[in-house]
Protein backbone atom coordinates (compact mmCIF):
# COMPACT_ATOMS: atom_id res chain seq x y z
CA UNK A 1 0.00 0.00 0.00
CA UNK A 2 1.11 3.32 -0.97
CA UNK A 3 1.18 6.43 1.39
CA UNK A 4 -1.92 8.19 1.57
CA UNK A 5 -2.86 11.87 2.96
CA UNK A 6 -6.18 12.79 4.43
CA UNK A 7 -7.40 14.67 1.35
CA UNK A 8 -6.64 11.49 -0.70
CA UNK A 9 -8.74 9.29 1.78
CA UNK A 10 -11.48 11.76 1.74
CA UNK A 11 -11.33 11.51 -2.09
CA UNK A 12 -11.71 7.42 -2.28
CA UNK A 13 -14.61 8.29 0.12
CA UNK A 14 -16.38 10.43 -1.94
CA UNK A 15 -15.89 8.31 -5.19
CA UNK A 16 -17.03 5.24 -2.96
CA UNK A 17 -20.53 6.77 -1.93
CA UNK A 18 -21.08 8.69 -5.34
CA UNK A 19 -20.37 5.42 -7.41
CA UNK A 20 -22.94 3.51 -4.86
CA UNK A 21 -25.53 6.29 -6.23
CA UNK A 22 -25.13 4.36 -10.11
CA UNK A 23 -27.99 2.46 -11.38
CA UNK A 24 -28.09 -1.05 -9.53
CA UNK A 25 -25.84 0.26 -6.43
CA UNK A 26 -27.43 0.36 -2.92
CA UNK A 27 -27.58 4.25 -2.60
CA UNK A 28 -28.92 4.93 -6.07
CA UNK A 29 -31.87 6.40 -4.69
CA UNK A 30 -30.25 8.92 -3.32
CA UNK A 31 -30.27 12.84 -5.06
CA UNK A 32 -26.64 13.98 -3.75
CA UNK A 33 -23.55 13.26 -2.22
CA UNK A 34 -22.07 16.76 -0.98
CA UNK A 35 -18.77 17.19 0.48
CA UNK A 36 -19.64 19.99 3.58
CA UNK A 37 -22.81 21.81 4.29
CA UNK A 38 -25.27 22.77 2.37
CA UNK A 39 -28.33 25.25 2.55
CA UNK A 40 -30.69 25.49 -0.04
CA UNK A 41 -31.01 21.31 -0.45
CA UNK A 42 -33.98 20.42 -2.42
CA UNK A 43 -34.31 16.95 -3.17
CA UNK A 44 -34.15 14.49 -0.63
CA UNK A 45 -32.43 12.03 0.48
CA UNK A 46 -28.95 13.80 0.64
CA UNK A 47 -25.68 12.53 1.95
CA UNK A 48 -23.10 15.43 3.20
CA UNK A 49 -19.63 14.55 4.51
CA UNK A 50 -17.79 16.94 6.77
CA UNK A 51 -14.35 15.84 7.81
CA UNK A 52 -14.28 15.87 11.99
CA UNK A 53 -11.04 14.98 13.49
CA UNK A 54 -7.45 13.78 12.84
CA UNK A 55 -6.16 12.33 15.76
CA UNK A 56 -2.54 11.94 16.16
CA UNK A 57 -1.01 8.13 16.67
CA UNK A 58 2.47 7.51 18.58
CA UNK A 59 5.33 5.66 16.41
CA UNK A 60 6.95 5.81 13.11
CA UNK A 61 8.45 2.51 11.96
CA UNK A 62 11.17 2.88 8.72
CA UNK A 63 9.64 6.82 8.37
CA UNK A 64 6.27 5.51 8.49
CA UNK A 65 3.07 6.40 10.69
CA UNK A 66 -0.34 4.91 10.69
CA UNK A 67 -2.75 7.56 10.91
CA UNK A 68 -6.16 7.94 11.15
CA UNK A 69 -8.71 10.24 9.77
CA UNK A 70 -13.08 10.33 11.08
CA UNK A 71 -15.75 11.64 8.80
CA UNK A 72 -19.09 12.58 9.60
CA UNK A 73 -21.81 11.19 7.14
CA UNK A 74 -24.78 12.59 7.52
CA UNK A 75 -27.38 11.17 5.68
CA UNK A 76 -30.66 13.10 5.35
CA UNK A 77 -34.48 12.31 4.12
CA UNK A 78 -37.86 14.54 3.91
CA UNK A 79 -41.20 12.17 3.93
CA UNK A 80 -43.98 13.22 4.64
CA UNK A 81 -45.97 9.83 6.08
CA UNK A 82 -44.70 9.51 9.21
CA UNK A 83 -45.33 5.45 9.37
CA UNK A 84 -42.94 5.73 6.57
CA UNK A 85 -39.88 7.97 7.87
CA UNK A 86 -38.33 5.05 9.93
CA UNK A 87 -38.47 2.38 7.74
CA UNK A 88 -39.59 3.04 4.48
CA UNK A 89 -41.09 1.10 1.42
CA UNK A 90 -39.91 0.43 -2.06
CA UNK A 91 -37.49 3.74 -3.25
CA UNK A 92 -39.32 5.28 -1.05
CA UNK A 93 -36.27 5.12 1.93
CA UNK A 94 -37.07 4.98 5.90
CA UNK A 95 -33.44 6.26 7.82
CA UNK A 96 -33.01 3.09 8.43
CA UNK A 97 -33.16 2.05 5.16
CA UNK A 98 -30.17 4.74 4.36
CA UNK A 99 -28.51 3.98 7.21
CA UNK A 100 -28.27 0.51 6.39
CA UNK A 101 -27.66 1.26 2.64
CA UNK A 102 -25.00 3.55 3.74
CA UNK A 103 -23.30 0.82 5.58
CA UNK A 104 -23.43 -1.79 3.00
CA UNK A 105 -21.69 0.60 0.28
CA UNK A 106 -18.54 1.20 3.63
CA UNK A 107 -18.32 -2.79 3.58
CA UNK A 108 -17.54 -3.72 0.02
CA UNK A 109 -14.19 -2.37 0.27
CA UNK A 110 -12.51 -1.63 3.23
CA UNK A 111 -9.57 -0.45 1.83
CA UNK A 112 -11.26 2.17 -0.71
CA UNK A 113 -9.71 0.97 -3.75
CA UNK A 114 -6.51 0.62 -1.72
CA UNK A 115 -6.57 3.66 -0.68
CA UNK A 116 -6.87 3.05 3.24
CA UNK A 117 -6.03 0.23 5.53
CA UNK A 118 -9.23 -0.23 6.78
CA UNK A 119 -12.68 1.86 7.30
CA UNK A 120 -14.26 1.45 10.60
CA UNK A 121 -17.92 2.34 11.62
CA UNK A 122 -17.64 4.48 15.20
CA UNK A 123 -20.82 5.62 15.85
CA UNK A 124 -24.47 5.91 14.87
CA UNK A 125 -26.68 8.69 15.78
CA UNK A 126 -30.20 9.76 14.63
CA UNK A 127 -31.71 13.28 14.72
CA UNK A 128 -35.30 13.86 14.41
CA UNK A 129 -36.30 17.47 15.13
CA UNK A 130 -37.58 19.32 11.80
CA UNK A 131 -40.26 17.09 10.58
CA UNK A 132 -40.52 16.24 8.35
CA UNK A 133 -36.82 15.72 8.36
CA UNK A 134 -34.82 13.02 9.82
CA UNK A 135 -30.85 12.75 9.68
CA UNK A 136 -28.73 10.24 10.90
CA UNK A 137 -24.98 10.97 11.40
CA UNK A 138 -22.89 7.65 11.09
CA UNK A 139 -18.98 8.60 11.76
CA UNK A 140 -16.50 6.65 9.83
CA UNK A 141 -12.53 6.34 10.97
CA UNK A 142 -10.64 5.62 7.87
CA UNK A 143 -7.03 4.42 8.54
CA UNK A 144 -4.56 4.49 6.23
CA UNK A 145 -0.17 5.18 6.48
CA UNK A 146 1.76 8.12 5.71
CA UNK A 147 5.78 9.52 5.96
CA UNK A 148 6.24 10.95 8.87
CA UNK A 149 8.27 13.65 7.90
CA UNK A 150 6.97 15.12 5.22
CA UNK A 151 3.00 14.24 5.89
CA UNK A 152 2.46 12.55 2.18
Amino acid sequence: MSTTTPKKAWQALVNKLRAETKKGQSLEYVKGIYEGYRDSVTSFPIIVMEPKREPEVDGALYGRTDAKFEIEIFGVIKIHAKSKQIVGVGQNKGILDLKNDILIALSEDHTLGCVVTDVTIKDVVYEWRDYPARSVTITVELEYSQTTITRT
